[in-house]
């Protein structure tokens, strides 16, 4: 029970009638799942009182909980790997032993450690699924594993709709477009597989929708909001190439709890095209419409205006672009300034891109300062679970959350709790064996 935050016992005859109830786990906050463990028979359950999964077992000895990972998962062959998996343990803390399976049809290796090289008959990328068994001195064995992938990199994924920051106004549920932009260098576009996941998060926790599999595809967003909760809907695609590396891009669609705009911006995105960035964007209803600035930034708070484009005023939507080619490299921000005929204007969405090669200790934090949302950007080396945090400048923790990084380029969404003041704090990414700082303003 949710409410109740305890699990019980039914006992119902059949006749469906309650016979007996009794106590069978307690010390939960929002038990929201309980399932069977096919493999060992224990049952796990979530949590999201606190963002875990929990195991109940009856008694006995518990199976070694496997931590295994690698410096790196891709490159060319011949590739050397170097694999931890002395971080494994026995929660009782008997002796453990080790058993590493590298997918190549080499013997086992039996050491906490080690390193591998794996090799390939050509240049064409191979998969390579590694697995690390680990037994306990009562012969219970926990196993995990990694893919390594030779002659390969990621895939590079940008979702182009819906972009990034749209809003929306509250009111009957909509059918949106999903799509994005994405190569590889060593995958045909039939190579490549796709999983769109929409998610609607509310205040603590988020409600997801069933994976779609399609390369483009529409979902019906339910556009709720402005009722005292946070609500905000997180778009996310993941691309997985044919010999195992994935990458990651995610878009929000936040709800705005103002009056009209003069316009229904559809689309509003930036796409980086070698040395040029093209603006896109889509509208509709722009009958009053008299022109858009659009308009950049390098700092996501400083904007100057670059071109001047007059609205069509067409009876349908409205398609427009204009490319940027007289930037700097490094991180650029765009927004559109949209303007009627009587001179009232309004905002679109702030888009971020980055120009350049993307160091690897850089994180990025936008718009900043931000009000009830910011985006957080950096790259990491290899996949991994991270831990985000914010902090005030005392090093007192406001918020945590947990998130999985791809190989490359990352960016997540921190939804700013609507109570905290205005003024200068921390954010960390927690990998690893890194840790990436930024400095974050909450306006007032």
């Amino acid at each position: 029970d949710y409410g109740g935050t305890w699990l019980k016992s039914f006992t119902i005859q059949f006749v469906d009638q309650i016979q007996t109830v009794t106590d069978f786990a307690s010390g939960f906050i929002a038990i929201v799942c309980v399932a069977e463990n096919p493999l060992d028979g224990s049952m796990v359950c979530v949590d999201l009182g606190n963002s875990t999964i929990k195991q109940i077992v009856y008694g006995g000895n518990q199976s070694p909980v496997v931590k295994m990972s690698s410096n790196k998962t891709y490159g060319p062959a011949p590739l050397a790997v170097n694999f931890t998996g002395s971080n494994s343990y026995d929660p009782e803390g008997g002796a453990i032993t080790y058993s590493w399976d590298f997918g190549d049809g080499t013997p086992l290796n039996t050491t906490a450690n080690p390193t591998h090289t794996f090799t390939t008959s050509n240049s064409s990328p191979k998969k390579f699924v590694v697995k690390l068994s680990v037994r306990d001195n009562q012969n219970a064995t926990g196993i995990d594993s990694i893919i390594i992938s030779a002659n390969n990199t990621p895939p590079v994924v940008q979702i182009t709709s819906p972009s990034n920051n749209s809003l929306y106004h509250p009111g009957t549920d909509t059918a949106y477009t999903l799509s994005a932009t994405v190569t590889d260098a060593e995958h045909s576009p039939s190579q490549l597989f796709y999983k769109w996941q929409t998610v609607l998060r509310h205040n603590n926790h988020q409600h997801p929708e069933p994976v779609d599999t399609n390369k483009n595809t529409s979902a019906v967003i339910s556009r709720i909001g402005c009722n005292g909760d946070m609500y905000y809907w997180l778009i996310k695609l993941t691309v997985t190439d044919a010999a195992g590396l994935s990458a990651v891009d995610s878009s929000v669609l936040i709800p705005i709890c103002g009056g009209p705009l003069p316009i229904l911006l559809n689309l509003f995105n930036v796409n980086v095209e070698g040395n040029d960035n093209k603006a896109n964007w889509v509208t509709s209803a722009e009958v009053n419409l008299d022109h858009f600035e659009l308009e950049r930034s390098y700092d996501g708070s400083n904007f100057e205006p670059i071109a001047i484009v007059d609205a069509r005023r067409l009876p349908g939507p409205g398609y427009y672009n204009y490319t940027d080619n007289h930037h700097a490299n490094g991180y650029i921000y765009y927004r559109l300034e949209l303007v009627d005929v009587s001179n009232k204007f309004t905002y679109s969405n702030i888009v971020k891109v980055y120009s350049g090669i993307l160091a690897t200790n850089a994180i990025s934090l936008t718009p900043n300062p931000a009000n009830y949302f910011c985006s957080v950007s950096a790259v990491f080396e290899q996949p991994q679970k991270i831990i985000i945090r914010i902090l005030d400048m005392n090093g007192a923790l406001i918020k945590t959350m947990n998130e999985s990084a791809v190989i490359g380029t990352n960016s997540f969404t921190l939804a700013l709790p609507p109570t905290l003041p205005g003024g200068a704090y921390l954010v960390e990414l927690i990998g690893k064996n890194e840790v990436k700082r930024g400095k974050l303003i909450k306006s007032n």
